[in-house]
């Protein structure tokens, strides 16, 4: 470590000095005794008169031991590196040196083996100037082999005859390198309370730090051209204002809290490596939109056709900054427009007609020191779930806060004939189409009706001879949240099936879902078994009711009634009736599925007559199923309901 602190002001001192690394170079003239310490130093004329005594004065310059340095009041740089030492007579009198006089002196010199005297050059008497110089090399035939660590011009030192003559002369550190360090760290937007300290260490050749006072000014310079941040010197030298002269010099730094790049301190001096340290305070841009995962994105779809965020910096945007903010958008010419360019509020529209995709909105604060990115993106889309006889699901996207439905309730199936009778018709699916509001990431359930899938009851079976009456169809409904009755926005009721033919007499038809009629009664025989009655639709409140069993003839059985319907679930159709010598009745239709289900057809009664010696029988035909209720949630908008629309199993279509 360097010891010592530069002192500024020549001091007349003894010659005992200090060694190592920070000493004390004293020159001493012969011509009388040493005078001892603390006694009164002879007094020298200001302007002596030329000497007439034409001999020289030879001159002794001392590096006192380190134990000694303790008592120094002046201890003066020496590099620790220091392997020589210049000594040369700059003036006498104000004039150069005589002609013909060795002025310059050369000493290679061991520190660990000081206390150690050097010789000086031969001098006249009378006012001279001395130089010294200390080099981290020896000096050799002639040549210097070292560089520059420390020197030193003295005042205008008296030389008298037969005086001490002892003079202290003050060595100044070369600058050679620099480091700094104490670069506090900082967030934008919060300024320093108090100003920051830097440590600025000044080296020379050898990288060892200078104490004292430096050959040349040191400056020291900020990148930042803000005004953000400040540095500040001081000393008991009283430094310019960006420099620094010794190394009891204190650098500050002040900050106002302004959002910055990194800013580069460097410390230079003429000659030197300069030394640079970089000032960077932590901040960045936020956006209030909304994350899709991690990822900042403004969604835009069929429903919404722009969308707005803000952004902000601490540090650039609030008061007292007031900056504003740059957009640059990447790739969004087929999705988008962002506008406007500059400020810290910005809306996104769609452009007409896009194609789905995604681009990038670049946010910057035009120091470069702080970025963000917001996607833009259009998700519109649409899918179609058929009927696969299973539940079915979906997400809703980000962004998405509607959907729009289109659902078509299955058909009921259609009866089946005996002989000649005509079977009973299914009849249709309803259609609902409408805007249900949802929040992205719901889950969707999805169920799109089929024959007796999803509500549709079961058709009734004619009494003998397989006359099956058609099953009701299913409704198809979406579900937002979970997969309950209860979770139900969309349903689209299934048509009621058909009812089966008696032996002699035709069935009834289904009757169409959503369309709030009673299904159509089978064919009634007269005085043969009567038709079962039709079932009633389901409405918004409650199943229907089911159809009632036709009467038998002449003993024939009569017809079972078809069942009610009930919530999401239509009534199971009524066997028809049946007479002991085998001639039958049709069985009821099923009923739709939907809301409430329809309520089923009720069975055909058995009839039997004769002609004469011919007997024949006259079993009444089954009654048509009724449809099952459509329904959309109270918030759903652009509603439509039709009755009647679908000829074939079920389907939902989400768009968004």
């Amino acid at each position: 470590m360097l010891g010592g602190i530069a002192q500024v002001r020549a001091l007349r001192l003894p010659a005992v000095l200090l060694c190592a690394t920070a000493a004390t170079l004293v020159a001493c003239g012969g011509g009388g005794p040493p005078v001892p310490a603390g006694a009164a130093q002879p007094s020298n004329p200001a302007n002596p008169p030329p000497s007439t005594n034409a001999s020289l004065i030879p001159t002794t310059f001392t590096l006192a031991g380190a134990t000694q340095a303790r008592t120094q009041r002046g201890a003066q740089y020496v590099g620790a590196g220091t392997r020589s030492v210049t000594i040369t007579l700059v003036s006498v009198n104000g004039s150069a040196p005589p002609s013909g006089l060795a002025a310059t002196v050369h000493d290679n010199v061991t520190l660990s083996g000081c206390p150690c005297t050097l010789p000086g050059p031969n001098v006249p008497p009378g006012t001279d100037v001395f130089t010294v110089a200390t080099y981290d090399g020896t000096y050799s035939g002639g040549v210097q082999s070292g560089r520059l660590i420390s020197t030193a011009t003295t005042g205008s030192e008296t030389i008298i005859v037969g005086h001490p003559n002892a003079l202290t002369i003050t060595l100044n550190g070369a600058p050679a390198s620099f480091s700094i360090s104490g670069i506090p760290s900082a967030s934008a937007g919060t300024p320093f309370s108090t100003l920051a300290t830097l440590t600025v260490v000044v080296k020379d050749v050898d990288g060892n730090p200078i104490l004292g006072t430096f050959t040349t000014p040191v400056t020291l310079s900020d990148s930042d051209a803000s005004g953000a941040t400040t540095l500040t010197t001081s000393g008991s030298d009283g430094p310019p204002a960006g420099k620094i002269l010794s190394s009891g010099d204190v650098v500050k730094m002040s900050y106002t809290g302004l959002a910055i790049a990194p800013a580069t301190i460097t410390v230079s001096a003429s000659g030197a490596t300069n030394g640079t340290a970089s000032f960077a305070p932590t901040h960045s841009i936020t956006t209030n939109a909304p994350l899709n995962g991690s990822t900042p994105e403004i969604a835009l779809t069929m429903f919404t056709s722009s969308g707005s965020f803000t952004a902000s910096e601490a540090g650039w945007t609030n008061a007292p900054y007031n900056r504003t903010l740059s957009l640059t958008p990447s790739g969004c010419g087929s999705i988008g427009t962002t506008s406007p360019s500059t400020g810290t509020s910005f809306t996104s529209t769609v452009v007409g007609s896009p194609a789905p995709g995604t681009c990038t909105l670049t946010i910057t604060d035009f120091t470069g020191g702080s970025t963000a990115a917001v996607t833009l993106a259009y998700v519109h889309g649409s899918q179609t779930f058929n009927y696969i006889g299973a539940a079915q699901s979906f997400t809703v996207p980000f962004g998405v806060a509607k959907i729009i439905v289109q659902a078509a309730g299955a058909a009921g199936g259609n009866g089946v004939a005996f002989f000649g009778p005509i079977p009973g018709i299914g009849g249709y699916g309803a259609e609902v189409n409408a805007t249900v509001p949802v929040a992205p990431g719901d889950s969707v359930g999805i169920l799109a009706g089929g024959d007796a899938f999803n509500g549709g009851g079961a058709g009734g079976m004619g009494a003998g001879a397989g006359t099956i009456a058609g099953d009701g169809g299913g409704a198809s409904d979406v579900r937002v949240g979970g997969n309950s009755l209860a979770d139900r926005v969309v349903v689209a009721g299934g048509g009621g099936g058909g009812g089966s033919a008696g032996e002699q007499i035709d069935g009834g038809d289904g009757a169409n879902g959503g369309s709030a009629i009673t299904g159509a009664p089978g064919a009634s025989g007269g005085f043969p078994g009567s038709g079962g009655a039709g079932g009633h639709d389901g409405s918004t409140s409650t199943g229907g009711l089911g159809g009632y069993g036709g009467l038998g003839y002449y003993g024939g059985g009569n017809g079972v009634a078809g069942t009610a319907g009930s919530a999401g679930i239509g009534g199971s159709g009524g066997n028809g009736g049946s007479f002991n010598s085998g001639y039958f009745a049709g069985g009821g239709g099923g009923g739709g599925g939907g809301y409430f289900g329809g309520g089923a057809g009720g069975g055909g009664g058995g009839g039997y007559y004769t002609s004469g010696s011919t007997a024949f029988g006259g079993g009444g035909g089954g009654g048509g199923g009724g449809g099952g209720s459509s329904y959309t949630e109270p918030s759903a908008t652009n509603v439509t309901m039709t009755a009647g629309a679908n000829s074939g199993n079920g389907y939902v279509t989400i768009s968004w």
